[in-house]
């Protein structure tokens, strides 16, 4: 392993980095995002220009902290927005480079500036953008490390530099024992180069997946409301609304191939996979979102019952432990409700129509009941100990944490 951030955590006023990650050896890795979420963050903190606040981050099987200076020998970086003073000159920093790499192989790296036209004897700072992009890249893999961090190392380039400095990547992983994480906008890049990518997006890795599996299996399918319909649900991650009807991605691109030639399905790219992923909608969010509307429009017979069971408590001392256990039961029953209000005037085969499968279906009912179950548990050791004066646990009240916990356990 040469890298791994453990729940590595950071948080910023208006942003929350919250990551973990493995590199391997012998792997290219790609990290992949929009602007802002928290790619160059999470450089950063691998190389220790921003501590996080909890998690471990670890490096060569090591602490960040604990890295000595030949451990730190054996990293190669390139950072976007980072470089030596653009007042030095190449043949400057080739003097000096030995001095903090003694592997530094300043012939080749002499050699690599002649052949992509970098200037020696010209201030960086009058580098146009590529050649700034090609002159990190040079240096980063003449250092001889084992562990190239690269951030957005072809930023700038023309696609032939690109494919150039791509080719000089592949014959530094010859080496074995070596790896590279690297970020970058051009997801074609990533494509032919990385062996796995994760993909980050609002500071949290949504996804990771073997290059290979996302370009062979992975698919976006085509397909209008009426087609929907009827459609398979069960292997669909992510589902989007379009004008024509549906976009909906899936990683048994062949599944649906076979069993529905009509359909139009799309192989699977890095970008398809990362807009659906970050975009399209949470199929189990949507469906809470319309119980808890559901519950929130029909809460005026469960408010009844629960003053109900709050007025039997107060008129009899006797019937105190039940009328707690009554109001967590039936706001329990309030969320399986959510199942007759949802077939109510046939309403049942357009939900099944919608991106959900049978299965997803289920599990959020079980979790409404449960979310409403454990509000009732709350209002009623609330009643028991405050107003009927009485201990959380009394009389028929195992019943408050029986019951939610059965639904938990229910599961397909």
């Amino acid at each position: 392993m040469l890298a791994e951030l453990d729940q590595v955590k950071k948080q910023y006023k208006d942003f929350t980095l919250d990551c973990s990650m493995k590199i391997q050896e012998d792997c290219v890795t790609g990290l992949i995002g929009a602007n802002g979420a928290g790619k160059s963050t999470t450089f950063k903190m691998l190389l220790g220009l921003v501590q996080p606040d909890s998690g471990e981050i670890r490096i060569f099987g090591k602490n960040r902290k604990d890295l000595s200076e030949n451990d730190r020998r054996e990293l190669g970086t390139v950072l976007s927005d980072s470089f030596f003073s653009g007042y030095l000159t190449v043949a400057q920093l080739m003097s000096f480079m030995g001095d903090f790499y003694p592997e530094f192989q300043k012939k080749e790296f002499a050699q690599q500036c002649l052949r992509f036209q970098l200037p020696v004897d010209k201030k960086l700072k009058e580098f146009s953008t590529g050649m700034k992009a090609k002159l990190k890249i040079l240096f980063a893999i003449s250092v001889n490390a084992r562990f190239l961090i690269l951030d957005e190392p072809t930023a700038g380039l023309d696609v032939m530099s690109r494919e150039t400095i791509l080719d000089l990547l592949r014959e530094y992983m010859e080496v074995p024992g070596r790896g590279i994480l690297i970020s970058s906008h051009i997801s074609s890049d990533l494509e032919q180069f990385c062996d796995e990518i994760y993909m980050i997006h609002q500071g949290k890795i949504v996804m990771k997946e073997e290059t290979d599996r996302i370009l062979g299996n992975y698919g976006v399918l085509k397909t209008d409301e009426r087609t929907f319909s009827f459609l398979d649900k069960r292997y669909l991650l992510r589902i989007r609304k379009e004008a024509f009807g549906y976009s909906c991605l899936t990683d048994q691109r062949q599944f649906y191939q076979e069993n529905y030639p009509d359909i139009t399905v799309e192989r699977g790219t890095v970008d398809q996979v990362l807009t659906m992923m970050t975009r399209g909608g949470s199929v189990m969010r949507g469906f809470l979102k319309k119980d808890l509307a559901l519950l929130y429009n029909t809460g005026k017979v469960y408010l009844a019952v629960i003053a109900m069971g709050i007025v039997l408590g107060l008129v009899n001392k006797e019937m105190r432990s039940f009328s707690s256990s009554f109001i967590m039961i039936m706001l329990a029953l309030a969320g399986a409700s959510t199942l007759s209000y949802d077939d109510f005037e046939n309403g049942m085969p357009f939900l099944m129509s919608l991106p959900v499968s049978k299965k997803t279906y289920i599990k959020e009912k079980y979790l409404i009941c449960f979310l409403s179950g454990a509000v009732g548990l709350v209002i009623a050791a609330v009643l028991g100990t405050v107003i009927f004066k009485m201990p959380l646990i009394h009389g028929e009240e195992p019943m408050l944490l029986v019951f939610p916990v059965f639904l938990l356990l229910l599961r397909l």
